[in-house]
């Protein structure tokens, strides 16, 4: 298993998606070089003028903006999530005993995933979730419990499962502005065929992820994003 950052939280790793997830580690067992690990990474260009983290739809962004001024956007929009990441801090830490439960169901939910056992991954890792204190969604871990689950239920074909588990991650502590999760979003709602969702959530994780975060996806989903994004000026 993968070495821990040294704090509770730190330490509760979920399959293929702790480099995407936990913004103090820059290196893990997945090959995918994606989400806040390639946002903490990357300067970023910034823009005096308009410094502020955005949440407008990237889409919309994008399209009432000049070509230029649009790839600023994506450039100011990458430093801005990794800053708000990284000023992610955790006050309160589970106790001892429900962190050292979580930590091993989620380790046997990884060696499962490994395995291709996606059924019994995604029943350690409800586990999991079922053991967090109320409100479940306030803990840090919370993200990558809910982020595993939902990559099992994605290759799993059970796409509504994994939107929902998604949907939910968006409310936890760095959820929002994550590239992989939003690159999950996406693929869900394309899966499913809302295009619109889609659309807007694939674009969130490629200006979060830039296109090596579609590297290990069916192309289908890369080949979508550039119908709805111009190319940029040194192409994709």
């Amino acid at each position: 298993m993968h070495s821990g950052s040294g704090t509770k939280e730190g330490k509760v790793f979920s399959c293929a998606v702790h480099a995407a997830l936990d913004p103090r580690s820059l290196s893990g067992p997945t090959s995918r070089p994606a989400g806040l690990a390639i946002l903490l990474s990357r300067s970023g260009t910034g823009h005096p003028s308009e410094p502020e983290y955005r949440t407008e739809s990237p889409l919309e962004m994008i399209r009432t903006r000049q070509a230029t001024d649009a790839y600023w956007f994506l450039a100011s929009y990458r430093q801005s999530l990794a800053g708000r990441a990284a000023s992610v801090i955790l006050i309160n830490q589970l106790p001892d005993d429900i962190h050292a439960n979580v930590v091993a169901l989620c380790e046997r939910g990884d060696r499962l995933c490994d395995r291709g056992d996606l059924v019994g991954s995604i029943q350690e890792y409800q586990r999991a979730w079922d053991l967090l204190p109320e409100p479940r969604e306030d803990w840090e871990t919370a993200t990558h419990i809910l982020t595993a689950l939902a990559d099992a239920h994605f290759h799993s074909k059970e796409f509504e499962l994994a939107l929902s588990a998604l949907q939910q991650a968006v409310g936890c502590p760095a959820g929002l502005g994550n590239p992989f999760v939003h690159l999950r979003l996406g693929q869900c709602h394309l899966e499913l065929g809302n295009e619109v969702p889609a659309a807007d959530e694939l674009a969130r994780a490629y200006m979060g992820g830039a296109a090596e975060i579609f590297e290990e996806e069916d192309p289908k989903y890369f080949a979508f994003v550039k119908t709805v994004l111009r190319e940029p000026p040194g192409g994709w």
